[in-house]
């Protein structure tokens, strides 16, 4: 016979849901309500059991199979067969009415949470269902996947992007918050720099290149020049914003202060003022007024300005943070990495190695840049990112990936650069406690977030920007025809990264199918203890965890396993497609 059974956590009680001599599986849970897929009536039919009364009902038995349940709530959805081809069904149990999602293809594998339902859609795309509004969005589409599941923290599934015998976890994170556009309307934005609450940027809403400012914390934007002449380069720190423009026949930066509401020009002469930077209470720039590139330095308290530099050889990227300012210097006839200690007055080269180093940034004690180390010949795109950090003396490697890696910034524990491996620039971030890197935005046609050299309309050639500060990121992006500013909160919240499969979690407690001891077991992992627990240590094999509250429930394979024929590689291959669908018997199993 076949039953389904259910494992009280608290009370350590096993007891009997349903039992019956026709098949009773994919069971789930969820609160006081057991469903699950039952062919007492020929065709696979859902049953829904209540705990609390002890009493059972059936909640679709249509013509065809009804399969893969699943419940939260007043919510019950399942694959609905009828019309020979899979559709994902649902009911509300508080009014008995049931909706279908009549949708080409095969959707199956529901799952809920609230008023949001997750499903499969064609064995490769994991789609998302808001049941209140009737929106619909593809989270993950592509490769092979199995056993999507949601809950309160996001989407996990199993995914084969690396071939059937090597699945990994997963997630599409719903607590992230969506990107924030940046302004709006059909126009270009450029040149974006953020600085804790404050972002700048230049766009053309009204022909020039003007510059403009956004709260992030009040929500608000206020424009910074007004003029009939293009801006470029603005960059903000605290209560001040520097841009450069050609006014006066040369590019000069220029100072404005959001308090006084006062702009105040601080460089002059006939040369250009390139690659201008603020920070605190100092402004930095190249210029070339005595024949050769140097770095001139602005104390705005003071209203003075001098030059920092003035050894022969090219300088490129000069980034301030604080005291300390580090550049490109090409004294020596290649690019190496200096630094230069306001305090101290006193200068150190920070990366000498044989190959090239550019576009240095500075936060802290930390100085990341763009080195050439790896790069064959200069035919081969191929820089990389490295660091070094000034406390401990220590270089490492952040990225050294085959493609071409640069223009990185940091700011406190993260790294972000611009990346080449997807064909376009990307924007990729490095996570220098958890050692961990993540693609922050890999969309068609990203681009490099700044000019530097008075062209509002070019990206940085030789220099990075200030893309990152504290928790937030911003970046061009130009998916939509036209350049736009986007910025992301950063999530710091370690992601749970399992290689294991079949995931299912309550919020709390996530679980899973595991073979780690060679058949399949269930495991489950506290989020508040964050220690993994075994739940079931069987010698043969249980998959299709489900949690809720304090129960868990799981397809056992004993009588699957007590026959001669029995398998699960067989199993797995007919759900992923790669053996036929009479090649076994796929649902003949117990539960426990």
């Amino acid at each position: 016979s076949y039953s389904i059974r259910l494992y009280d956590l608290a009370s350590r009680q096993e007891s009997i849901v349903s039992t019956g001599q026709e098949e009773k599986i994919e069971a789930q849970i969820d609160a006081d309500r057991v469903t699950w897929m039952d062919k007492r009536s020929g065709d696979f039919d859902i049953y829904l059991y209540d705990i609390t009364s002890s009493s059972e009902s059936a909640v679709s038995t249509g013509p065809g199979d009804q399969s893969f349940p699943a419940i939260s709530g007043d919510i019950v959805a399942w694959a609905d067969n009828r019309t020979g081809e899979p559709d994902i069904a649902f009911m509300d149990l508080s009014s008995k009415k049931t909706t279908t999602l009549n949708r080409s293809g095969i959707q199956t594998d529901p799952r809920v949470y609230g008023q949001s339902i997750v499903y499969l859609n064609n064995r490769t795309d994991i789609i998302l269902y808001d049941i209140s509004s009737g929106d619909e969005r593809i989270l993950a589409p592509g490769s092979i996947k199995m056993e999507p599941d949601i809950s309160e923290r996001g989407v996990v599934w199993s995914d084969y992007r690396k071939g059937t015998r090597d699945p990994d976890i997963q997630m599409f994170d719903l607590k992230v918050l969506a990107d924030i556009p940046i302004g709006n309307g059909p126009y270009n934005q450029t040149n974006p720099s953020i600085s804790e609450n404050s972002i700048v940027w230049t766009d053309n809403r009204k022909g020039n290149y003007n510059v403009y400012l956004y709260n992030i914390t009040k929500d608000e934007e206020l424009a910074i020049t007004n003029d009939q002449i293009d801006h470029s380069s603005p960059d903000v720190s605290g209560n001040r914003v520097i841009y450069t423009d050609k006014r006066d026949g040369h590019l000069q930066v220029y100072l404005y202060d959001l308090l006084t509401k006062k702009e105040k020009q601080i460089t002059k002469g006939a040369t250009d003022h390139r690659y201008s930077m603020i920070d605190g209470n100092y402004a930095v720039w190249l210029s070339n007024d005595t024949g050769e590139d140097q770095i001139y330095l602005y104390d705005i308290s003071k209203g003075e300005e001098r030059m920092l530099t003035n050894s022969k050889g090219g300088k490129l990227s000069p980034i301030i943070d604080g005291e300390r300012l580090v550049w490109a210097d090409k004294r020596t006839g290649k690019w190496d990495i200096y630094l230069y200690n306001l305090t101290s007055n006193e200068e150190t080269a920070i990366c000498t190695e044989a190959k090239n180093q550019i576009q240095p940034w500075i936060y802290g004690d930390t100085i990341v840049w763009a080195d050439g180390r790896n790069v064959p010949d200069s035919s081969v795109r191929n820089w990389d990112i490295y660091s070094y950090n000034l406390s401990t003396g220590v270089e490492r490697a952040i990225v050294t990936n085959t493609a071409n890696q640069g223009s990185p910034c940091v700011s406190g524990r993260y790294v972000a650069w611009l990346d080449e491996r997807g064909g376009d620039p990307d924007i990729y971030l490095y996570d220098l406690i958890k050692n961990t890197e993540i693609p922050i935005s890999t969309l068609p046609l990203v681009q490099a977030p700044n000019d530097g050299k008075g062209d509002p309309e070019r990206v940085k050639p030789y220099s990075p920007s200030k893309i990152v500060s504290q928790d937030k990121i911003v970046w061009m992006d130009d998916s939509h025809g036209f350049t736009q500013i986007k910025m992301r909160y950063i999530e710091s919240d370690p992601m749970l990264l399992l290689s294991t499969d079949f995931p299912s979690t309550n919020g709390s407690l996530m679980v899973w199918s595991d073979n780690r001891r060679g058949n399949w077991n269930i495991f489950g992992f506290d989020f508040f203890t964050r220690a993994e627990r075994s739940i079931s240590t069987a010698e043969w094999d249980q998959l299709y965890p489900q949690a809720s509250g304090d129960n868990v429930v799981w397809t056992d394979y004993l009588a699957l396993h007590l026959r001669p024929e029995g398998g699960l590689d067989g199993q797995l291959q007919r759900q992923l497609g790669c053996l036929p669908a009479g090649s076994g018997r796929r649902r003949e199993r117990t539960h426990l």
